[in-house]
């Protein structure tokens, strides 16, 4: 009987020093006995244990721990201490709502572009308060949550579905989606859903109807209206150039490199944008009369932006280049007087 209390003794003294160290009444000393035990009364004792260990109070753990320490001779008090860890187990129980989000990402793996995939995220409230699941969003069209249960008891799980429209898409896709509660501590959290998309632009079909209605729409047209310039490049153009023009590796080219001081360059860019590329069918016209949104203004304020990136970006390049040059001479310079 001694050896079967001495499996969880030395872990109830370990418990004391985590949480008080050399002070605590374990690291003094305690004399622990077990004579007269029984084996239901190990039985019960070990399971008083495992109620300790269960709770988040470290204070109560340890207070539990001593008692039972005190009265391992006999279970005299130990109903009463069963009792008592009832109560604290009540109090140390979490007095709000929690959100547990058992899976933060998900993969779908390589996929063809123009499908649609879906994934159930679970969403476990772990707290003693109902939570309420208030909205589910993502900062792209093509990316739509969908929210089963919008109310979860405690201890129980709701679901969350998202569906990734793979339209357009080529490559890596990451995207985000926040999901909003009334959790206090955690108000936001956010998920992710990845994706390789393979068969980029083989099959797009009208790519007009596409980019600039449904879900594209979101991204492509509606968050540009009423903006010019800066701000409609970041609107419309940003998710596939990049935000600076300096583009994406694998999604679109930079479109700050060109040289804008070419009248008949500025000409071409002018006319991509407008109608779209011969080369790259993806990139649809965005000139209103051509059955995008955007007017003339529009676009030549998109050429005007370009025009000053451009010249920003030159500047950069040139000013990188320059502070190079200075480590590339002290190499020399080493090298010369180090043969």
């Amino acid at each position: 009987m001694d050896n079967k209390l001495n499996i969880f003794l030395p872990i109830l003294e370990m418990t004391n020093q985590q949480c008080f160290g050399d002070a605590s009444p374990a690291a003094r000393g305690v004399k622990q006995s077990s004579e007269g035990f029984k084996t239901d009364e190990l039985s019960h004792t070990f399971a008083l244990f495992q109620q300790m260990m269960s709770l988040r109070n470290c204070g109560l753990r340890v207070l539990i721990s001593q008692i039972m320490k005190a009265k391992l001779r006999g279970l005299t008090i130990l109903s009463s201490v069963l009792t008592l860890s009832g109560a604290f187990a009540g109090a140390a129980e979490i007095d709000r709502p929690v959100l547990e989000l058992p899976e933060m990402e998900f993969d779908f793996g390589t996929i063809n572009e123009g499908v649609e995939v879906r994934h159930t995220f679970p969403m476990r409230n772990a707290g003693s308060k109902r939570l309420e699941i208030k909205t589910a969003f993502s900062t792209c069209g093509c990316t739509v949550p969908h929210i089963k249960h919008r109310e979860i008891a405690p201890g129980q799980t709701g679901e969350l579905e998202v569906v990734l429209d793979t339209a357009m898409k080529q490559g890596a896709v990451s995207k985000p989606v926040e999901i909003r509660s009334n959790d206090p501590e955690h108000p936001v959290m956010t998920i992710h859903i990845k994706a390789n998309v393979r068969g980029a632009h083989f099959d797009l079909g009208d790519v007009k109807a596409k980019i600039f209605t449904g879900r594209c729409a979101a991204c492509h047209v509606d968050k540009g209206k009423g903006k010019e310039g800066e701000d409609l490049f970041a609107a419309d153009c940003g998710m596939c150039h990049g935000f600076r023009g300096t583009g994406i590796k694998g999604v679109a080219p930079s479109l700050v490199h060109g040289n804008y001081e070419d009248e008949a360059f500025c000409a071409a860019m002018l006319h991509v944008i407008s109608f779209g590329s011969q080369q790259h069918r993806s990139m649809a016209g965005y000139l209103n009369t051509a059955g995008g949104p955007l007017t003339e203004k529009d676009i030549n304020s998109l050429i005007t932006f370009l025009k000053k990136r451009s010249q920003q970006e030159k500047r950069e390049e040139e000013r990188r280049s320059k502070q190079a040059s200075p480590a590339a001479t002290d190499t020399r310079e080493s090298s010369s007087e180090n043969p």
